[in-house]
């Protein structure tokens, strides 16, 4: 009677060999499908050491689906280079879910854009951010939101901003572009201690309580006088005013007032 010969280990090492190789191959597949924001989930899951920034088109199906997978770990890291979010366009609690899960202790930037149509109120957010403001040290710059006012729990109101402000404590620069922003007064920095070196404004629509021209003299009168005076070095503006008599294009103002130089540059519609 014949007796059956086992299976050579070369044929099974083989098969496993292929087998794997296949799916090498759909794995890579799918990671290049995903994009390569996706790399962060691959890189988090392998080794912290090597994973230097968190960037996400927010609205984009794959980016979602990464940014399951990179909440699902929660990572933890000692520094970041950057965390930013793009084409923000309502409460996203994928986006909310994996803002909580992230742990750092030192940020360079962070970086935060709503869809420039969408108008997206930056309450909505705000809990979950300045966690992260407050750890960064060269920029944090907030796009296309509305920064108003909130109620507390107390019924009373909150002001967004001066939260902001508050939050930038270790921060050279605080960049807003094309935010409504709501401005009630600075007394809430009283007792508080800002380390803002830069403030800008670029083409921002600035909501007060009481009149003020385009070009924000009252709103850096009032700086001049608050607690952001004693960090200010320099606030820069940009706006859109009607074009002038001469017919002058661009214009620039420079002037300085309290501790801080004003510089102001004027685009004519």
């Amino acid at each position: 009677m014949e007796t059956k010969q086992p299976l050579k280990p070369k044929l099974s090492h083989r098969l496993a060999t292929n087998e794997y190789a296949l799916w090498s191959d759909q794995a890579q597949m799918d990671h290049d499908h995903l994009g390569a924001v996706n790399e962060q989930y691959y890189s988090v899951h392998k080794n912290f050491k090597f994973f230097k920034y968190i960037s996400h088109l927010v609205q984009e199906p794959e980016e979602q689906q990464a940014m399951i997978k990179l909440s699902k770990l929660a990572p933890k890291v000692d520094e970041l280079m950057d965390i930013s979010f793009f084409r923000i366009k309502k409460k996203d609690s994928k986006l909310i879910n994996l803002l909580e899960s992230i742990r750092v202790n030192k940020l360079k930037g962070f970086i935060f854009k709503a869809d420039r149509d969408a108008s997206v109120k930056f309450s909505l957010y705000a809990r979950s951010i300045l966690r992260f403001t407050s750890k960064v040290s060269q920029l944090v710059e907030i796009s296309y939101f509305t920064i108003q006012e909130s109620k507390n729990a107390f019924g009373t109101s909150d002001s967004i901003f001066g939260k902001i402000l508050m939050s930038c404590g270790k921060s050279a620069t605080l960049r807003f572009h094309q935010c409504s922003i709501t401005i009630n007064g600075f007394d809430y920095l009283d007792n508080a201690h800002p380390l803002i070196r830069r403030l800008d404004l670029s083409e921002c629509t600035i909501v007060q309580p009481e009149e003020d021209n385009q070009l924000l003299e009252g709103l850096m009168q009032k700086m001049a006088k608050s607690k952001l005076n004693d960090s200010l070095e320099e606030v820069n503006i940009s706006t859109i005013v009607p074009m002038s008599a001469d017919g002058t294009i661009i214009r620039r103002m420079n002037y300085n007032i309290g501790n801080f130089c004003v510089n102001i540059l004027i685009y004519s519609s």
